[in-house]
């Protein structure tokens, strides 16, 4: 049987209301059926069909007679379908996605538990036909089939509507106390750039992998700070080859970008600006502070795994950034046959990469989309915090927030790295008990079930949840990559000798 089976009649698509006017044309006016029928292009002997049962519906009072065709091999209703997506729209939101071959084997034992009727190709293979699938995404457009991204499970699982309301106050006491308005509201963040970059599909012979030269994997950190109003500030590139060795940027580097910063900014102690960045320790440089006090400026830091959602950098510039920047050097490549692509071509490379990708729609829409200005604090919706929400993890609260706004970068945040770097969370997924009596700090269990239904997917296959792992080994663990580290560096002291 083809997937896409086209209908060469249109029996059966005739609206109810239509048969209603020509069984009433019939009856109360009496006309010919026949020529009813040929006024509103009707069989006449579905017509004829109709007004019997019509009839049996006025005298006895019956419910009204259900034209169309309906499917004889139907498995799931309409509640129980929809059920079902519900579930598979909902484990996607937490993170636990469900692919073609899950979905097929639990739509099966979905299907027995109910003690419905499924075709012996199901009984046979333990899942539901390929057909089916097909079918079913097609009879819920709000499906579709993608490619997940990978992200961190810790950004997923802290990422909660109680931290998120902790920095929204600490943000809008600070934006009260200096009186900040949108040009006083900057956003600085690095990011490193690449000279590797994707490669483009390219037209070859049939059945051979052809292989393109790569230059060495160099990086440039670019440090990029963008304000409310749409505006941004020329980038700072760093070549230095400590920051490259360590990945990061060092405190060192980012005075000086702090201090490039200052005079195009020209920040005072009586006109502050308050500068929004991530919780790194190169942010916490003790020089970097003193300058700041001095200088005007506030330091605000996101909490730990929150920069991906209220980072405006994050929301709006980079993604365009590293799509411009791929094609601006393919290009440089492709019209520099022969030449190496080195560290002094990456500004004016990733330059125009930047003007393309950093327009000021774009910034504004970056600022509003993370409720950062205008403050929203309903920016999230209730989705957003679905995997933190069904994640048993005692409030998970980032409790890093104190009264002045210095205090808050300098004590508080570097504690919060200092406990970060000493204990670890490692995720394992679990299964999350059905239980109807949940008492979670957000909201019960129940929300997340998609009916009230005795016998549902959830019962099935319950809905995964990360929980955190046994520490007792991390003392030992730590331990031992100290001892590696230490017989390193006498093996190289060694061949040294």
């Amino acid at each position: 049987m083809p997937r896409n089976r086209v209908k060469v009649t249109n029996r059966g698509t005739t609206s109810e209301s239509t048969m209603q006017k020509a069984a009433l044309l019939c009856l109360d006016e009496q006309m010919s059926e026949r020529s009813v029928a040929k006024q509103y292009n009707i069989c006449h002997v579905s017509l004829n069909r109709y007004i019997k049962k019509f009839k049996l519906h006025r005298e006895t009072g019956a419910c009204l007679p259900v034209i169309g065709y309906r499917p004889h091999n139907k498995i799931f209703d309409d509640f129980q379908e929809k059920q079902f997506a519900n579930y598979v729209q909902i484990s996607a939101d937490m993170y636990f996605g469900l692919n073609l071959k899950n979905i097929r084997k639990l739509a099966y034992e979905f299907a027995v538990k109910l003690d419905l009727t499924v075709p012996k190709s199901w009984k046979h293979n333990n899942e539901a036909g390929p057909d089916w699938i097909t079918d079913f995404l097609k009879r819920n457009p709000s499906l579709s089939i993608c490619l997940p991204k990978t992200n961190n499970i810790s950004r997923a699982v802290h990422f909660n509507p109680t931290n998120v309301k902790h920095f929204m106050d600490k943000y809008e006491s600070i934006l009260l106390k200096y009186k900040l308005q949108a040009h006083d509201i900057y956003n600085l963040d690095e990011m490193r750039i690449t000279f590797v970059q994707k490669t483009k599909k390219i037209v070859a012979s049939q059945g051979n992998k052809h292989i393109r030269v790569r230059g060495k994997d160099n990086i440039v950190t670019m440090c990029l700070a963008i304000n409310a109003t749409g505006n941004l500030i020329p980038p700072m590139y760093i070549f230095s080859k400590a920051t490259n060795n360590f990945n990061f940027l060092q405190g060192v580097e980012f005075l000086k970008v702090l201090k490039q910063f200052a005079k195009y900014v020209t920040p005072s102690v009586d006109k502050k600006v308050l500068i929004l960045l991530d919780s790194h320790e190169s942010h916490l440089y003790l020089p970097v502070i003193d300058f700041c006090k001095e200088s005007g400026i506030v330091l605000l830091s996101f909490p730990p795994h929150y920069s991906h959602k209220l980072q405006p950098l994050n929301m709006s510039i980079y993604k365009p950034f590293n799509q411009f920047l791929n094609q601006y050097m393919s290009d440089w490549v492709e019209n520099n046959p022969g030449k190496k692509l080195g560290s002094y071509i990456v500004p004016s490379v990733s330059t125009s990469a930047l003007i393309t990708a950093a327009t000021p729609r774009n910034i504004i829409d970056g600022f509003s989309m993370s409720g950062i200005w205008p403050l929203n604090r309903e920016a999230f919706t209730k989705d957003t915090f679905t995997p933190a929400v069904t994640a048993d993890i005692n409030n998970m609260v980032i409790d890093n927030f104190d009264e002045e706004p210095i205090n808050y970068v300098t004590k508080e945040i570097k504690n919060n790295i200092i406990k970060e770097l000493k204990n670890h969370i490692f995720i394992t997924p679990h299964i999350l008990s059905p239980a109807r009596n949940s008492t979670h700090p957000f909201h019960h269990i129940n929300d997340l079930q998609p009916s009230t239904s005795i016998i549902s997917p959830e019962y099935i296959k319950p809905y995964l949840k990360p929980v955190l792992q046994d520490k007792k080994n991390d003392k030992q663990r730590e331990d031992y990559n100290v001892y590696l580290y230490t017989r390193k560096i006498r093996n190289r002291e060694c061949n040294k000798k």
